[in-house]
């Protein structure tokens, strides 16, 4: 709204940030000056209601902004705003993890990460273009959501996208989309001897090769004796 001011100047209010993402709402008045801070380029007016709302702002909304009163053949203007227009943050996905295929039963975890902070954003979570929710195996928590025991059925696409916390319609894009694969079967690791004799004869090297596919294992040897007989 406009206030008055010893009839001499007119400011501008209603606006709480100059700085919006797209789709927000705000609230000026009356003219609209394009081009850059050093110089206007074209001026329109607007409207001649003091007040003047933008519902669900785009790029094309950014400009200097600034109000004239206007009282029979007396006019003030007031000073100039800018506000600017931004695409909200682009998400980005990622597994929590050094590999990117999983087995029957192991834990899985995906993070939604927007710049601004967790604090300042709600998640909204996909799977194959289908919006997810809770159920036994898969539970959210801020940015992260959790497979607690991975099937094979949770394999496919994984998207995420925020919804800001305070400028509710503002939301972002989805995340690229991340491929997430869990195996069928866990394989057993294969141990060999490096030399394929029958048996060893005393003093000699003997060397066994323990062999998984799949990334990310660590192996631990250990001797099993067989009771006589076996």
């Amino acid at each position: 709204m406009l206030t008055h001011q010893n009839q001499t100047s007119q400011s501008i209010s209603g606006l709480s940030s100059s700085t919006l993402g797209r789709k927000s709402s705000f609230v000026v008045i009356c003219l609209v000056m394009d081009g850059g801070m050093t110089g206007i380029k074209t001026q329109r007016t607007l409207i001649t209601d003091p007040t003047f709302t933008i519902s669900s702002a785009s790029l094309s909304d950014a400009g200097v902004y600034q109000c004239k009163a206007k009282r029979g053949d007396f006019s003030v203007d007031s000073e100039t705003l800018r506000v600017q227009v931004q695409e909200p943050p682009e998400p980005k996905l990622l597994i929590e993890s050094e590999w990117k295929t999983f087995y029957p039963t192991e834990k899985v975890t995906l993070k939604c990460s927007i710049d601004g902070g967790p604090n300042e954003w709600g998640y909204e979570w996909f799977e194959n273009g289908a919006r997810l929710s809770v159920d036994e195996d898969i539970s959210f928590s801020g940015n992260t959501l959790s497979i607690s025991s991975a099937k094979a059925s949770h394999s496919g696409q994984y998207t995420c996208r925020g919804k800001h916390l305070k400028r509710t319609p503002v939301t972002t894009r989805q995340a690229e989309a991340l491929q997430l694969d869990i195996y069928v079967d866990t394989p057993k690791p294969d141990i060999r001897k490096q030399r394929w004799f029958e048996f060893f004869y005393t003093e000699e090297k003997v060397q066994l090769g323990c062999n998984m596919s799949g990334d990310g294992w660590k192996y631990d040897c250990k001797e099993r004796r067989l009771l006589s007989g076996q």
